[in-house]
């Protein structure tokens, strides 16, 4: 990979032949020096460093106009340190005739980019490096969901423009499809991530209702497959410590959303629809429809016989009364409120 990249700085010019008996040992230092020099450009601050911190947490190649976006930045410089600068640390794919889109190209770039861990050995510049280059990761994470949550017309206000226009979702590339829900975990905003998957719109859940027209289920349950393993992690360590888990609430939840998107209907134990109805969560007019209707939806992990026993999800939906109102399905597709 080193060999790679001094190959790749020669090619393009920003290194000389003579530089090689300079070069520094080892990937790791070679990676601080080489953002060491970035750092002495005059636009490092607003605009190169902001872009290092787009690259290093996107989920996906990006174009130019799109990491612009991302890291507020001026398109016409991203698309210069793009084929200049950053070129050799960049996997790069056509995008059309025209544009091409890119990616960090090697793994320990983004673990780097990202502020890799540090023990007590690491030397102040590297400790440096981590914090500045952490932050600015941090930082653009923030920034490309608000962005697109701004898009869709602002979580607070109950994504309006998006319930209006659910084409919205995949516009451009449909990058928030993919990749707004990981953005919101990773970037710690767990309330604002369960806010997102149950905004009610005109016919049910939002986000489901938008995914559904995108053709794009899979991907809605994966955002909440991947919030249900958190919330399961912090569960389990909750119990293990002998503290209350309060996730324990949102995380049934998810395993009822995940059921009834799959329609693991005969996976519902008898106790389980006994509680349901008794919270009244399963009102006379779900009944009558599918008997997934009331039940949201997660992975495999509902069907295990940890949750067949469903004693933990039977105590919560006793105890859940107004939080996370459940989606149902009043069709064989569409989410509703029970």
């Amino acid at each position: 990979m080193y060999l790679r990249y001094a190959v790749e700085e020669l090619r393009n010019g920003v290194r000389d032949v003579r530089d090689l008996a300079t070069l520094p040992s080892g990937l790791s230092r070679y990676y601080t020096d080489t953002v060491d020099r970035w750092s002495r450009s005059p636009d490092w601050d607003v605009g190169l460093l902001r872009l290092l911190g787009v690259v290093a947490v996107i989920g996906e190649p990006l174009d130019a106009a799109d990491l612009a976006l991302a890291a507020d930045a001026d398109e016409t410089a991203v698309r210069r340190w793009c084929h200049g600068t950053l070129r050799p640390f960049l996997a790069v794919e056509r995008a059309g005739p025209t544009a091409r889109r890119f990616a960090v190209h090697h793994t320990s770039l983004r673990e780097f980019l990202n502020g890799r861990p540090l023990d007590d050995l690491g030397s102040e510049e590297d400790w440096h490096w981590s914090e500045t280059l952490g932050a600015a990761a941090a930082t653009a994470r923030h920034r490309i969901v608000d962005h697109h949550l701004a898009r869709f017309g602002g979580l607070d206000a109950g994504l309006p423009r998006l319930a209006a226009d659910l084409d919205l979702l995949t516009a451009g590339s449909g990058y928030a499809v993919r990749h707004l829900a990981g953005h919101l975990l990773d970037a710690g905003r767990i309330e604002d991530l369960c806010r997102l998957l149950t905004t009610e719109g005109r016919t049910g859940n939002l986000w489901f209702a938008a995914h559904e027209h995108a053709d794009a289920v899979d991907d809605y349950l994966a955002d909440i497959s991947a919030l249900w393993a958190h919330l399961a992690h912090r569960t389990d360590e909750a119990l293990a410590a002998g503290r209350p888990a309060p996730t324990l609430v949102d995380e049934a939840r998810c395993a009822l959303a995940a059921s009834s998107i799959t329609s693991l209907t005969a996976n519902i134990p008898a106790d389980l629809v006994v509680a349901l109805v008794k919270a009244g969560m399963w009102t006379r007019s779900g009944r009558s429809r599918t008997p997934a209707g009331c039940t949201p939806r997660l992975p495999g992990r509902c069907c295990s016989p940890r949750w067949s026993r469903s004693y933990r999800i039977t105590f919560v939906l006793r105890r859940w009364r107004g939080r996370w109102p459940l989606p149902v399905i009043p069709s064989s597709t569409s989410p509703a409120t029970c």
